[in-house]
């Protein structure tokens, strides 16, 4: 879960694990601000940046407020799924949260 106002929305790769950029794309939501310049022009956006979601709000605090059951949803959603060890192994999984956390930091 990300929320966005005005500040750059940033992809998220990495060099070390080629399946970060999948997994984050799969397992993402970014609520950006119907005021970001992401939504000028005709352009289309890139899924480099995960599930982009235009919210009807300016500020951060009202976005989160906005979206609190929605994105409360989705992290008791991922929660079941995660919790159960008799699914398959899939590149997805093979991203481990250090993975992730470097990637952020880099």
């Amino acid at each position: 879960m990300v929320f966005i106002g005005n500040n750059p929305v940033r992809p998220v790769h990495s060099a070390d694990n080629p399946y970060l950029s999948r997994w984050y794309i799969a397992n993402s939501i970014v609520f950006v601000s119907y005021t970001h310049s992401l939504w000028n022009g005709d352009r289309k956006t890139s899924k480099r940046y995960g599930k982009l979601q235009k919210s009807p709000e300016k500020q951060l605090h009202d976005m989160i407020s906005r979206h609190k059951d929605e994105t409360l949803a989705f992290i008791e959603a991922r929660a079941k799924v995660g919790g159960s060890k008799s699914e398959t192994s899939s590149e997805a999984e093979l991203v481990s949260k250090d993975d992730i956390v470097m990637s952020l930091e880099k």
